[in-house]
């Protein structure tokens, strides 16, 4: 700690740029969060010139509060990353009072756990600080088989749904939350250009504002129903699937309409399965061949793993001869 206190005071008035991590799975979380309460001490009388602050640490209990471990404020903040690696529970650093200004007036590039969304949806400068952000980032770590951690929608649904819906992103990510926190997130969502879902259930979705879709490691048998209940309507323009095994052919019946997903025109399929080539081939033609025009065509990429169908002589013959088509054998 003596060393981290003499380089902050060596680079004087200087912007600075954070990153604190401390992966060990083996250490104990009290442990962890005692070291973390520490650097966030040294780190606190410094914000003032702190350009990029980034937490990757093992347990979420380490991780600071945005509401009450700020005293100070961060002008010059403009990406701000929370990570964790292991589910704990959530007793942080202190109970402090939230601060009376709006501390993070810069930042555009948020990276938080949902613990910390959760948090920061309490406070009266919660709206502020999200309708700022170009990027947004929520994740939650697998708990795998133990559900003692696992996220439970409480409170937060009421206050984002005060938020009025304006909000606007370049990027959203959202990983690893309940189907029914990610619904609550995308009603209050106007429009973003590039969405991405991980291991998420569309199940409670009613609607995907983005231009640009990425659903990847769903693996639910119900995927392809929810699509076909989402999709038709959807204004977006790319959809790519990334080791989504539920994929079947009723997806490609329903995208071969090209009413259905009217401004769709391109598709990336990686390491997915469940699906016939065939079904896969005629959706593309349908929408390719619409009417001999421009406004059907659909670029195709497709990216064989190990887990994907056999790739026939035919189809490789019908590739070649189509010229927005791509395969791709990883």
């Amino acid at each position: 700690m003596n060393l981290a206190r003499s380089q902050f005071l060596w680079s004087g008035s200087l912007p600075i740029t954070v990153l604190v991590t401390t992966k060990n799975a083996n250490a104990l979380p009290d442990k962890e969060q005692e070291i973390a309460r520490q650097v966030m001490g040294i780190i606190s009388s410094h914000m003032a010139r702190c350009e990029s602050l980034e937490y990757d640490v093992t347990y979420s209990s380490s991780l600071p509060r945005l509401t009450t471990d700020f005293p100070y404020i961060a002008p010059r903040l403009s990406m701000l990353k929370l990570k964790s690696s292991i589910v704990s529970p959530l007793s942080r650093f202190k109970d402090g009072r939230v601060p009376p200004r709006f501390p993070f007036a810069a930042v555009r590039d948020l990276d938080i756990d949902v613990w910390t969304f959760v948090d920061i949806t309490a406070v009266w400068w919660f709206k502020v600080f999200v309708a700022k952000l170009n990027t947004l980032r929520i994740h939650h770590p697998d708990p795998g088989e133990d559900e003692e951690y696992g996220f439970i929608l409480n409170d937060v649904s009421p206050v984002l749904g005060n938020s009025g819906g304006v909000l606007f992103f370049d990027f959203v990510s959202l990983s690893g939350l309940s189907s029914l926190l990610l619904s609550t997130i995308l009603r209050n969502v106007l429009l973003v250009d590039c969405l991405i879902i991980n291991r998420c259930s569309l199940s409670d979705v009613s609607a995907l504002p983005c231009h640009e879709l990425t659903l990847q490691n769903i693996d639910y048998s119900t995927l392809s129903d929810e699509l076909a209940k989402l999709l038709p309507t959807w204004q977006g323009c790319e959809l790519c699937l990334r080791g989504c095994p539920g994929l079947n052919d009723s997806v490609f019946e329903m995208l071969g309409d090209p009413d259905n997903c009217p401004s769709l025109d391109c598709i990336t399929l990686d390491d997915c399965h469940g699906f016939s080539l065939d079904a896969l081939k005629t959706m593309a033609e349908q929408r390719y061949y619409r009417e001999n025009s421009d406004d059907g065509r659909i670029e195709l990429s497709i990216r064989f793993g190990p887990n994907m169908p056999a790739v026939s002589q035919a189809l490789k013959d019908w590739v070649e001869s189509t010229p927005d088509a791509r395969l791709f054998r990883k």
